[in-house]
């Protein structure tokens, strides 16, 4: 039990989370994002208005991206996303995280949604996007 709690410490003292500076761009430019995040190639974004996964009556968007883990290492790695209209006022939010991590020499596809009213997805012109994550290399 020692062993557990105190390798639980160390890789919390030990880790340190690389995040890229957020980004918007026009809702048609979100195929130019791109980031580099601890080493890990992060591009592929894309959004989409759907039908809710679990009940396909419901409005939503879905939001996805690709994860390049070029390390030797689990890339723990997580996008935070807000959706604005033309004057800049918030239609939605959104989180986009590997569960639990991206492998080492795999490329993941990571992808979230989110609940809309009947017409918001229109109302969407600009996407800001912050990419954060960390790299825990395998002993």
């Amino acid at each position: 039990m020692k062993r557990i709690l105190l390798a639980a410490f160390f890789t919390t003292v030990l880790i340190s989370t690389s995040s890229a500076e957020p980004t918007c761009v026009a809702i048609e430019d979100i195929g130019t994002l791109q980031a580099n995040v601890d080493g890990s190639e992060i591009n592929n974004f894309s959004l989409s208005s759907s039908q809710l996964r679990v009940i396909s009556s419901i409005e939503s968007v879905a939001f996805s991206y690709s994860v390049a883990n070029r390390g030797s290492g689990r890339f723990f790695v997580s996008a935070d996303v807000l959706l604005t209209d033309s004057d800049g006022d918030m239609v939605a939010a959104l989180s986009a995280t590997a569960l639990p991590y991206v492998r080492p020499g795999v490329t993941d596809a990571i992808s979230s949604e989110t609940i809309l009213s009947h017409g918001e997805f229109d109302r969407v012109s600009k996407i800001c996007v912050r990419m954060a994550g960390f790299m825990i290399e395998d002993q």
